[in-house]
Order: structure tokens, then sequence, then C-alpha cells
């Protein structure tokens, strides 16, 4: 699902969250492996947790 989508389900009137982030792939390597794939577009799990943090870390100031 994209986020779009997610955001879309907001649009028909229920309670939208307070802050929505998006984290989109700008660019994918022609030559690697998934995982690398994934930590270079920054959507791997360590990457979408680091932004999480952030996130939280800012609502939390």
């Amino acid at each position: 699902m994209s986020c779009d989508a997610v955001a879309e389900v907001f649009a028909d009137g229920r309670p939208a969250p307070r802050r929505l982030v998006r984290l989109a792939v700008g660019n994918v390597p022609g030559s690697a492996t998934p995982e690398e794939q994934l930590r270079s577009a920054g959507v791997d799990a360590e990457s979408v947790a680091a932004a999480v943090r952030l996130l939280v870390e800012k609502i939390m100031v």
C-alpha cells in the first residue's frame, strides 16, 4: 500500500494523524543485492526506524 493510499484513507473524514511522513525511494542502484538496494534507497528496517526515532524526538521537544 502506498503512502498516498494511506493518506487517502484519512481524506474521507476520518481523524487524520497530526503528522504524516512520506518515506519514498528516490533511486535504486542498478546492480546490488536486495538488502543493498533497500539500504541505498533508505527503506531498510534500520533507516525506517531511524526516521521514526527522529520524528518522535521532534514531537517530544
